[in-house]
């Protein structure tokens, strides 16, 4: 069994103090062999509106749902209760990665997302086609836990979901917007409002493409729309490339290329 431990931290705003002391809050250990819930950890926001910041938990390798269905599971900041557990199905990751994405449907409860990055992806109904690690992004409510929308991967093997993050609002319109990745290397930041395509994110030559790491970048450039982040670890022999991508028209602002020792 993995255990988490959640610390409060005592920072100073000046130099450290020598007096400063990290306290264990709550020690969250996984209810069932093999769950490896903490794998991934991100804040939730106010997901009850209780006024505490919560937090969500996931483990997609988790075998509670069948094998490698995954895990995830939102904690109530005020008490460490369980406010939200979530199961997969065998073998599609549900965990892989989670995030907060502000309050998406703007009911006063802060919303999260989690990914299931190998789920098969069933299409045209009875009798359609399946897509194989199709992959799907769950974009779930804080206030009760239901599906607020989901977005799935349009072909096999595309691994939707590999990378994930709240996006901040790209389109200055008043909605948190969400980003994600694929297999591909691709990466798609969605409307919080309606779920549509706002943009869609590509490397460079020679790179796997932004969709392998995602993150809000804040507004970068000052322009009054948050920008997002993408990374591709494998460019140039392990280099590692990091671009910051404009939310107002996915141009490139930033890119910075590691060195491999």
């Amino acid at each position: 069994m993995n255990r988490l431990r959640i610390l409060a931290l005592a920072i100073a705003v000046t130099a450290p103090s020598a007096d400063a002391r990290q306290q264990v809050l709550y020690e969250i250990g996984g209810a069932q062999p093999e769950d490896q819930l903490g794998r991934v950890v991100s804040g939730a926001g106010d997901v009850n509106a209780d006024g505490f910041s919560d937090f969500v938990l996931g483990g997609h390798l988790s075998d509670r749902g069948g094998r490698n269905a995954g895990l995830a599971e939102v904690y109530s900041g005020i008490n460490g209760s369980i406010l939200y557990t979530y199961t997969g199905s065998t073998g599609e990751g549900l965990g892989y990665v989670v995030s907060d994405v502000g309050d998406m449907d703007h009911d006063g409860h802060d919303d999260f997302a989690l990914s299931s990055p190998y789920k098969n992806v069933i299409v045209g109904g009875i009798g359609g086609g399946l897509r194989t690690h199709a992959g799907m992004v769950d974009v779930r409510s804080g206030r009760d836990g239901s599906r607020i929308r989901s977005f799935a991967g349009s072909v096999s093997g595309m691994v939707l979901g590999r990378s994930m993050s709240g996006a901040g609002d790209t389109n200055n319109d008043g909605y948190p917007d969400i980003v994600f990745g694929s297999n591909t290397g691709v990466a798609w930041i969605h409307s919080g409002r309606d779920g549509i395509v706002l943009t869609t994110l590509t490397g460079i030559p020679g790179s796997s493409g932004p969709g392998l790491a995602v993150s809000s970048a804040g507004d970068f450039n000052g322009d009054g729309f948050d920008d997002v982040t993408g990374g591709d670890f494998a460019y140039q022999g392990f280099d590692g490339l990091i671009q910051v991508f404009s939310g107002l028209d996915g141009s490139e602002l930033s890119r910075v290329v590691g060195s491999w020792p």
